[in-house]
């Protein structure tokens, strides 16, 4: 038994590597322009997110904040 390849799956796979060029030309552009940068990731604190993120984001929000 011989599987052939139909019209559909070479669409599929067309649309595919179409996918992959955008996709690729999407995370160049992001390393480019400094997107992926994450000081959390940084100082490997991702996941803390009750002693970091929010004590961040609540002096920001405070009127009397660290900040002025």
């Amino acid at each position: 038994m011989t599987i052939e390849k139909s019209d559909n799956t070479d669409k599929i796979v067309h649309l595919l590597e179409q996918v992959n060029v955008l996709v690729q030309k999407h995370e160049r552009k992001a390393k480019e322009g400094g997107e992926n940068f994450n000081i959390f990731s940084i100082m490997n604190m991702e996941s803390d997110e009750v002693k970091t993120h929010s004590s961040i984001i609540a002096d920001l929000l405070h009127p009397e904040g660290a900040h002025d």
